[in-house]
Parts: C-alpha cells; sequence; structure tokens
C-alpha cells in the first residue's frame, strides 16, 4: 500500500510532504522534493530529518516517529478490527498504513492529512457526534466492551473516537463551544468515577499554573463523562502534533525519565526555558497527586511557525495505590514505583531553573493542590469515596514538598490562591446547567 501524506503548515497551507509505503510489513516514508525546497518545511519529527531518501522505523517501532501520532491506540484499533470484521464477516489483519487511512481526516490527530491515488482517506459514514449523544455513546461503549453486537449507527458514532489514542472508551465530539473535542468515555474496569477525579486533576493542574485544554465534564446518573477541548485545533486550522514519544523515537521498553525528557526538549524546543519550567511545574503536579499514567505518549508537543512548542497538559489521573505500578521517574536515581519530588528540587539544573524559583514551584503546586477534596467534590465526587484517593493526594510526596525548604519568595505563587480558579456560575466556569439535563462543570483555562 502506498499512501500519499500531506501536512498543513503553521501558515495554514496544505502541501504535499511525502509518501508512505507498506512493503512487507515495514513503513517507509520519502519527503517529497517540493516539500522539502519549501520555505516554510520542517521534520516530522527530530528522526526524520529533511533530506532524500528512504526512513524506516527505529528499533522495534512499528511505525515511524511523526506518523505514529495521527494513529489510533488500543482502543481505535478494537474499534476498526471491530468494523472490519462486521463488513467482511471475517477477521482480517489491518497493516499499520490500513489503521492510518481509516482514521477520518476531520479528527485525524495534528497536521496530517492522507490520501490514496488523491483522494483523502476516510471512513464512510463517518460523522462528528454533538453532547446529546453521549448517553448513548455511553450505552454503545459499554456494550462493545461487553462483547455485545452494537447498532451500526452507534458503532459510526464511535468510529470518529479512532483518531485517538489510549485504551479508555472515547469518541470525536463537538463540545458546547462548538469546537473538537474528546469525551472520554467510563470504561469497564474504572475505580469509582474516573473521569471526575480526571477532571479534579485538570482543575488542580490549571490552579497550580499548568496550561490545561478547556474542559467539560458531564454528569449523569451513574457516571460521568469529560468532554476535552482538542488543542491541536486553532479555529479550523490543524497544529502539527508530535508525543514525547515522538520526539524521542523511542522504541518498545527503552528507558527514559523526566531529566532525559528535559533534554531532548531542550534541543527541539522554539521556547526551551520557558517549556522547562512548563514541564517541571507538571511533574510537580503529577508526583502530588500520583498520576501513574505519565508515559510518553502523554506528553506531546505543537508545531508553531518557530518550531515545536510544548502542548498543554493532558490525561492526568490519580491513582489510588502507592508504590504498585512503574511509571516515569525523575531521574535514574529514582524509583519507578515510588517517586521522590526531593530529586525533581535536586535536578532544578536540568530544567534550566535556580534551586530558588524550583522550590517556590514546588511549593505553589503543593499548596494549589492541598485543595483537592472541595475540588472533587465540585465535580461530583461522592464525600464517601474521598478517603479511598487520600493516599494518591496525601501520600509522601505532599509531606516532602511542605518540608522542602522555601525559594527567595518565601510564600507560594499567587497562582495558588487567585479567585479567578474558584467555581463560579453563568460565565461558564464551573457552570451548573437545569437539572433537568445531565448537570455540566466546565473549565476555561485562563
Amino acid at each position: 500500500m502506498r499512501l500519499e501524506i500531506s501536512v498543513v503548515l503553521p501558515s495554514g497551507e496544505e502541501t504535499h510532504a511525502g509518501t508512505a509505503d507498506d512493503t512487507g510489513g515495514i513503513v517507509a516514508f520519502e519527503y517529497a522534493d517540493d516539500y522539502l525546497s519549501h520555505p516554510e518545511a520542517y521534520p516530522l519529527a527530530p528522526s526524520l530529518r529533511l533530506g532524500r531518501g528512504e526512513f524506516i522505523p527505529a528499533g522495534t517501532r512499528p511505525m515511524l516517529a511523526g506518523l505514529a501520532d495521527a494513529q489510533p491506540d488500543t482502543w481505535g484499533r478494537r474499534l476498526m478490527q471491530s468494523i472490519e470484521r462486521r463488513a467482511t464477516g471475517r477477521y482480517q489483519h489491518l497493516t499499520e498504513l490500513e489503521v492510518l487511512k481509516r482514521v477520518g481526516n476531520a479528527e485525524r490527530l495534528g497536521a496530517l492529512r492522507v490520501r490514496k491515488d488523491g483522494e483523502y482517506q476516510s471512513p464512510p459514514d463517518g460523522k462528528t457526534a454533538r453532547l446529546a449523544d453521549l448517553p448513548a455513546l455511553v450505552e454503545a461503549a459499554k456494550a462493545f466492551e461487553r462483547g455485545e453486537e452494537v447498532p451500526a449507527d452507534k458503532l459510526t458514532l464511535l468510529q470518529a473516537g479512532t483518531s485517538l489514542g489510549g485504551a479508555r472508551p472515547k469518541a470525536t465530539v463537538l463540545n458546547s463551544h462548538g469546537q473538537l473535542a474528546i469525551a472520554k468515555l467510563p470504561a469497564r474496569d474504572d475505580f469509582g468515577d474516573a473521569m471526575a477525579w480526571e477532571a479534579t486533576c485538570l482543575e488542580l493542574a490549571r490552579r497550580s499554573g499548568v496550561r490545561v485544554p478547556r474542559f467539560e465534564h458531564h454528569r449523569f446518573e451513574y457516571n460521568s463523562v469529560l468532554v476535552v477541548e482538542r488543542f491541536d485545533r486553532e479555529a479550523e486550522r490543524r497544529q502539527g502534533y508530535l508525543s514525547a514519544d515522538g520526539m524521542l523515537n523511542k522504541s518498545g521498553g527503552e528507558y527514559v525519565d523526566y531529566v532525559r525528557l528535559v533534554s531532548t526538549l531542550q534541543r527541539n524546543s522554539a521556547g526551551a526555558d520557558a517549556d522547562s519550567a512548563e514541564l517541571f511545574r507538571r511533574v510537580a503536579v503529577t508526583l502530588l497527586v500520583n498520576n501513574v499514567d505519565d508515559h510518553m505518549r502523554n506528553h506531546g508537543f505543537l508545531r508553531e511557525r518557530n518550531g515545536w512548542r510544548l502542548a498543554p497538559a493532558f490525561d492526568i489521573n490519580p491513582f489510588y495505590k502507592l508504590g504498585t505500578l512503574e511509571s516515569t521517574p525523575v531521574s535514574r536515581r529514582d524509583d519507578p514505583s515510588d517517586r521522590d519530588i526531593r530529586l525533581l528540587l535536586e535536578n532544578h539544573d536540568a530544567f534550566r531553573l535556580t534551586e530558588s524559583a524550583a522550590s517556590d514551584i514546588i511549593t505553589a503546586v503543593e499548596v494549589a493542590t492541598a485543595d483537592w477534596r472541595d475540588v472533587a467534590l465540585s465535580f461530583g465526587v461522592a464525600p464517601e469515596a474521598l478517603s479511598t484517593m487520600t493516599d494518591a493526594f496525601d501520600g509522601p510526596n505532599r509531606q516532602r514538598a511542605r518540608a522542602l525548604p522555601r525559594g527567595t519568595s518565601g510564600s507560594p505563587s499567587p497562582l495558588a490562591f487567585n479567585s479567578e480558579h474558584r467555581p463560579r456560575g453563568a460565565d461558564g466556569r464551573f457552570a451548573r446547567k437545569h437539572p433537568s439535563a445531565p448537570e455540566v462543570i466546565s473549565s476555561d483555562p485562563e
């Protein structure tokens, strides 16, 4: 199979970037001569440097960095296989390029567009769901997870979610602002109201000064849905996106820690100092809410006119058990199953911060996230469920952070106390809709 890959440049111009071929199960990519001579051309990933010749995936990677982020992950691939089986009556293995071309062009992550024989590739009958479709999406996802037959019209709605990564059930929807968004649906193996807890962490991150996408939390009788606005769209214009996994060109179980990530960021970011400080703040949030789902596909970069910049934070989830799962360590000295926030301060220079500035950031984040109970309650978490997450939010790293020396300011950042971050009414922040409709809490980033 041969696919033509186009890219929407930061100026908004769409241009043919190159071709991808799948021969014998190996994907090869080659830039088009016209792209190489274009004044706005940029490498789709650091490992795909501009130049003639073929590129193939490194190590055990099945797909090239720069193209892989436009593919779905576990949930989307399962849906694709189910749709293919329904259409043909039998199982058929989908190659990497077949997976890529089956993603809807309207929803595909980032700035890439895909053609075959000159025609844009997109699933037939694909359409973008609306917020009114959320109850049907929840039920369809539940049925799909149980292995039950899903009606064709509901499967079509879910199909739009195949553009997105991760194992969680999800779909592409238009949010209450009419913008493209991800609807993250309840999963069969969720511990408690996982979407309310993720909304809690996004709000705590925002209060901590971390950039997060605009999001809405829709509560139904027994569960809830988190609708997160796509940050790879600016109005109708697509923005190039590259995950940290693609930036690192990491293969398989290759070791990576935050010190290595920030080093790679500094070599590739157009705003290395600001992005390094932002990443430091995000790591502090991650450690103080025990977010263990912080692998390299859950960090990313957006393409701007002058280069790559750190994308807003996403997929921040607390985990109720300490010391049971390995996640991204701060440095080589850190224990992946028991990470230590003191090592974040110790490595302040790797993030281009003075020790004093780094200490102030950790203090500000600790203060901003300490109010987690009230924030969780505002998203509808039951009071009796708060105790299940005490270890996640009030674990050893909170005590360690409180014991750290203060920076030169001697006090937390004003971000931690900004009244703009408190629940409000009809202006769009934490706005509660009429009781007859699903309860909605929304949050707009500053």
